[in-house]
């Protein structure tokens, strides 16, 4: 196109068009359309005849193609023009080192014949691109090497293994690092790269009381003081009298040396592998702390330093909460015995102090010992204010704060000033959360042992029960007439007292028909409610019916000499068919038959015997 521009330019500003010279007229030359040409591909992954623009390449062509075929070449590729063998493209110039001198251009009915593969090697293990490389006769192990971009930096490149395939079977050939130049790979060839060993030909080592531990080089001759000089010396608890050397004879069984870490008399040379310990004073014993406990802000344990006293670790936990009561302070300590008598019975020694309300003095401090425990006393009678909840229809509902230790349900209901006109009474509960973790523990723990228990005996799995509160209820008419009774609830902290409002359903719900609610009618019975829910259902068990009140309570069907008992019906209710229990273990027809048929067989032989003995 640049060629055609300037032979156009040249011709018209020579003519009619001078001005194209001195730049007031402008030359525009376009291509409109490039003729296309055909061209033939063999042993492609996609053969054929394609028609490509005259301007195409080889390798347009052979991209159009797929490229060769799983077993075509990619070193000797024919472009064959006018019958005759015009080129031989070799791909991997171009992929290697990005050479494109094999990237001619296509003429009209070109042929590009891919040729199958001569000679294919596998190249695996730790080289930077492993795979397989079809390799030329004249080329070398090297020439793989640049094919695979090299080894891996973990790469063993002393030596490779190839496994190679011969007549009758296999052989495996070792090939070092000086023939690689000179090894040419054969067909079929497998070589694989090992990693390279996880080992060190100069490592030493050295850990504990040094500045740097760490790993460092071995140079020959090198001592033990020489390795603490490269460490930065000992640190200041370091222990000076004895160090250890841990290394590897050479049957790799594990040998020790010891030596003085500060004046070894004789140097050490140490060798490759060998790891020095020094130990810090603080290793050889056990570390120290006292702990306190009770009525401080910040429970723990501490570190025990000398000279430490009962009011250092006060001040270190916070000093006293504002239940502490520093007339009853204790300190346990330890006692170390060289015998045990019969006489000397204690577990402990037990220090009572009195008196720690000025931390500042030293007046009744104690000096404390390793592995003391200090512990803080509550004060006679101190508890923190428990607040309950009023909800629902009363006249003044909201957060009331216990005035005193039993304060119950009629205390509270006159405190909140009474019921309000939608209040319904029968329908009062308490709700009660259960806060303490232990006793919910050990709650759960029991219904699991008697459903484990359960479940052996009776075959029957039984579903886990963990409450997080109880509802408790409440007959506000008792209570209001006899205050102080079993029945006028003793609150808790964080009790919620609710009183519902009325509500004039009954609900039916379980294993009826339809479940479902319907308005409270006095006259209307048991049975009368469940007909409104359809009746119960087959999978329902009658004989079980309970209902469940507004407050929480709950009453069953009793059946004397046949005849059922239902419970009374109050509005708010809710009664309940509970399902049948699924038979498991029933026998199929089959079992039934095969039960019969040895019966009636054992049947037999038990009249035989009797027919041979009379």
């Amino acid at each position: 196109m640049e060629e055609a521009r300037t032979k156009i330019f040249n011709a018209l500003s020579n003519s009619v068009y001078p001005t194209l010279k001195s730049g007031r007229s402008k030359l525009s030359v376009t291509l409109g359309n490039i003729r296309s040409i055909r061209v033939t591909i063999i042993g492609a992954n996609k053969p054929g005849n394609y028609t490509v623009p005259s301007l195409a390449t080889a390798f347009n062509a052979l991209f159009l193609a797929g490229g060769p075929s799983p077993f075509g070449s990619f070193r000797e590729i024919e472009l064959i023009r006018d019958n005759k063998l015009y080129k031989k493209i070799d791909l991997y110039r171009f992929i290697v080192n990005g050479d494109q001198s094999d990237n001619v251009a296509l003429k009209d009915n070109d042929v590009i014949r891919i040729p199958s593969y001569k000679k294919r090697i596998d190249v695996e293990g730790y080289v930077r691109r492993p795979g397989y490389f079809e390799v030329l006769d004249s080329e070398s192990f090297n020439d793989v090497l640049k094919f695979a971009s090299g080894f891996s930096d973990s790469a063993y490149r002393a030596s490779v293994k190839v496994t190679q395939f011969t007549d009758k079977e296999m052989k495996v050939q070792d090939v070092n690092s000086s023939n690689y130049q000179n090894y040419r790979p054969q067909d079929g060839d497998i070589v694989n790269v090992d990693k390279v060993l996880q080992r060190f030909s100069n490592r030493v080592m050295i850990s504990g009381a040094v500045f740097r531990p760490g790993t460092y080089e071995l140079i020959p001759g090198m001592t033990v003081t020489d390795l603490i000089q490269k460490a930065d010396g000992l640190t200041e608890d370091a222990y000076k009298g004895r160090a250890q050397i841990f290394r590897l004879n050479d049957d790799l069984t594990k040998a020790m040396e010891s030596f003085n870490a500060l004046n070894s008399q004789t140097p050490i040379v140490l060798k490759k592998e060998d790891s020095v310990v020094i130990k810090s004073i603080f290793d050889l014993h056990d570390e120290y702390y006292v702990s306190i406990q009770g009525e401080v802000r910040n429970p723990d344990f501490y570190s025990y330093r000398d000279s430490l006293t009962l009011k250092d670790v006060i001040l270190q936990a916070g000093g006293l909460s504002d239940a502490g009561f520093p007339q009853r302070v204790e300190v346990a300590r330890l006692i170390n015995r060289d015998t045990v008598t019969d006489k000397d019975v204690r577990a402990s020694e037990v220090i009572e102090i009195t008196g720690l309300e000025d931390l500042s003095s030293q007046a009744k401090n104690v000096l404390l010992q390793p592995y003391d425990i200090v512990t803080i006393r509550r004060k006679p009678g101190y508890s923190q204010m428990q607040t309950v909840k009023v909800i629902g229809e009363m006249q003044f509902p909201g957060l009331y704060v216990l005035g005193k230790r039993e304060e119950r349900v009629s205390d509270v209901l006159k405190r909140a000033g009474g019921f309000t006109p939608e209040a319904y009474e029968e329908g009062a509960f308490i709700k009660r959360y259960n806060f303490d973790d232990t006793i919910r523990a050990l709650q759960q723990q029991t219904i699991q042992n008697i459903q484990q228990q359960l479940s052996d005996s009776t075959n029957q799995v039984t579903q886990n029960i963990e409450r997080k509160f109880d509802q408790i209820p409440l007959d506000i008419k008792r209570i209001l007439e006899d205050p102080g009774s079993s029945q006028d609830v003793v609150l808790k902290d964080k009790d919620e007292l609710i009183v519902p409002k009325f509500s004039a359903q009954v609900k039916i719900s379980g294993s009826v028909l339809f479940p479902t609610q319907i308005p409270y009618d006095k006259h209307y019975s048991f049975k009368d409610y469940l007909s409104s829910a359809g009746g119960v259902s087959d999978a329902g068990r009658k004989g079980k019916i309970y209902i469940l009140y507004a407050n929480g309570k709950a009453k069953t069907t009793k059946t004397f000499l046949f005849v059922k008992n239902y419970p009374s019906v109050k509005p708010g209710s809710e009664i309940i068919v509970p399902a049948k229990e699924e038979k498991k273990n029933r026998l199929t027809t089959g079992e039934i038959i095969g039960i019969s048929s040895a019966l009636a067989s054992l049947a037999g032989v038990v009249i035989a015997i009797l027919n041979l003995s009379k």
